[in-house]
């Protein structure tokens, strides 16, 4: 079994029906931004970065999709759980 150096709990914006998705979008940007373990990290991984950056860009679930896998494989290689359910 995996050992999770953090968790990040995003499920109640993931199943909010009554966001609108550029809602959804900022709360999710605002959550990873304002989060400590990852803040941390955002000086010495451009990659971390850049992947928040363009998820706070995207105009489209197409584009956020292709921008969150990203940021889901950031994750998994860091370690980070991060609750969608």
């Amino acid at each position: 079994m995996p050992q999770w150096k953090h968790k990040i709990d995003l499920s109640d914006i993931f199943n909010d029906e009554d966001r609108t998705f550029l809602q959804c979008r900022d709360a999710i940007v605002t959550v990873l931004r304002a989060d400590t373990w990852l803040a941390a990290r955002f000086d010495d991984d451009d990659e971390l970065y850049g992947i928040v950056d363009e998820l706070n860009d995207t105009d489209t679930e197409e584009w956020f999709n292709s921008a969150w896998n990203a940021f889901y494989d950031w994750a998994d290689g860091e370690r980070l759980w991060v609750n969608t359910i």
